[in-house]
């Protein structure tokens, strides 16, 4: 390579979705400028035919990852591995855990809205898509020999597989996660963000006396956010925008029914998809939202008696990374919740929440069935989630932005999934063992955090992101098409790939 490692690098790109044409395009563009090398794998067959019929990017090799769903059987004849093969290549021990995080097969979008819990294709599809996809990375890293990866985020079944092959052969894969300090974003190189330069560096701060350059800017952030608990920047823009006028909302209707009149995306053996909506599935979505917005604004606003016991367990969206990939084996959150009522001790109740993006994707009879089970009450979306950190006694949790919440404001937090940036929190204690949660509940919720090593490891925590992280707006780039934004993400991904490929 010359002095710029970029030139004659070997690159290959996830053009995933709408971020395929918002940011990994000009990314793409960007790193042709440089020199580098180009091979890409595209998922939903509009943004493949963008990326096939362009002509600004020339691209070495294209897979489409629709192609493999299809026909996973015509990737495999000349090489079909058993499953014990793939898990042996991959260091797993089955591939059904993370199967999970395949939401058009092990979900079906055709039976029922936002998806109904029936596996969508048979086991024999799921085994043999499995198979296609590790055989073509397994072809891809042999025969492109790439010297890093790019991905938007880790988001699925092809980005662990992939994740997984490249980390054997000590190939860089580099996507975008959430540090939870607000506003701060960080690069992350495996989709549990244990290989993370920010968890790292947290990790660094707490295992010696170093000070970080950064620990009044962040002595500044937690005086002011535990006064004030914010949430993510998506968070902020998705309750600000949820609201629509009646003429908004039917003019919405129009496009998605204009939409779906020739959408190239539907993928044969799928059936209706979110990309892929004929007009009869459209319309049931639009009643479908109608009613469960409905029936989530009949949820309670209850008073919290602050003398009242009680965890407080936020759902997560779904389906989502930060339940089907941080934690899979608690995907069924109305199971979850009765197993967590039924580990609180003495006269603790749970309390739970839906998230508030999925106002409008829940059935009343779910929210209905959650708010039925015993010691569990169900609190509108709406809820101010700091007023419910505050007065609990312990959150529960897979993963999410309320750990960071919970740790401003000293509550203990039980995380049942595997994300590691959270787990760097001093409040946060990792537990999956339901048969043993009434132990680990009755021993954190005694935690005592007015300590000063407390204070040391939040503040390294802060510090840690404002030395690691950037501050652009990634969803601003990704959804809005904020061009400034774009820029500067595209410049923080080609700064990371100078750094790792140095």
């Amino acid at each position: 390579m010359t002095d710029d490692v970029l030139s004659n690098a070997r690159i290959f790109m996830f053009q995933q979705r709408g971020w395929a044409i918002t940011i990994g395009h000009d990314m793409a563009k960007a790193l042709q400028a440089r020199g580098a090398k180009l091979a890409a794998m595209t998922f939903k067959r509009s943004t493949d035919i963008f990326v096939r019929n362009q002509s600004e990017v020339a691209y070495e090799s294209i897979w489409s990852d629709e192609e493999i769903e299809e026909s996973p059987t015509s990737f495999l004849k000349h090489r079909s591995p058993t499953l014990s093969e793939v898990c042996n290549g991959l260091g797993l021990k089955t591939i059904w855990e993370i199967v999970q995080s395949r939401r058009t097969q092990v979900r079906s979008y055709g039976e029922g809205f936002y998806y109904k819990n029936r596996q969508n294709v048979g086991d024999e599809h799921i085994e043999n898509y499995v198979k296609a996809m590790f055989v073509v990375f397994e072809q891809m890293l042999d025969e492109f020999e790439p010297d890093a990866i790019v991905v938007p985020i880790f988001g699925g079944l092809p980005h662990i597989i992939l994740n997984r092959l490249s980390r054997r052969r000590g190939i860089p894969m580099i996507g975008i996660t959430d540090t939870k300090v607000y506003g701060i974003l960080t690069f992350t190189y495996s989709y549990f963000n244990e290989i993370c330069p920010f968890v790292q560096r947290v990790d660094q701060l707490n295992d010696s006396n170093e000070i970080s350059e950064q620990i009044e800017l962040a002595r500044d952030y937690i005086a002011k956010a535990g006064a004030e608990v914010r949430t993510t920047r998506e968070m902020e823009h998705f309750i600000a925008t949820r609201k629509k006028s009646l003429y908004r909302t039917l003019r919405g209707l129009a496009g998605e029914l204009k939409e779906s009149r020739n959408s190239p995306n539907y993928v044969k053996g799928l059936g209706p998809s979110v990309d892929a909506r004929p007009y009869r599935i459209v319309i049931r979505d639009f009643v479908r939202r109608w009613q469960y917005e409905r029936a989530a604004d009949g949820l309670s606003m209850p008073d919290i008696n602050p003398e009242k016991e009680f965890a407080f367990f936020p759902l997560q969206a779904e389906p989502e990374v930060s339940i089907d990939v941080y934690a899979p084996r608690f995907n069924n959150q109305l199971e979850l919740a009765r197993q967590l009522a039924m580990s609180l001790p003495g006269d603790m109740k749970l309390i739970a929440k839906d998230h508030p993006v999925m106002r409008g994707y829940r059935s009343g009879k779910y929210l209905d069935k959650l708010d039925r089970t015993p010691n569990v009450l169900l609190v509108n979306s709406d809820f101010p989630s700091s007023e419910l950190i505050r007065k609990s006694k312990v959150v529960i949790t897979t993963a999410g932005t309320v750990a960071m919440e919970a740790a401003l404001l000293k509550t203990p937090v039980i995380q049942l999934g595997d994300i590691a940036t959270t787990l760097r929190l001093p409040n946060t204690t990792h537990h999956s063992d339901l048969s043993t949660m009434s132990d680990v509940i009755a021993q954190v919720v005694k935690s005592d955090f007015e300590i000063p090593e407390y204070e040391r490891r939040l503040l390294n925590y802060v510090a840690a992101a404002y030395e690691i992280g950037f501050g652009e707006d990634h969803r601003l780039a990704w959804e809005d098409r904020d061009q400034d934004e774009t820029n500067a993400i595209i410049n923080r991904y080609l700064g990371e790939l100078e750094s790792c490929l140095a």
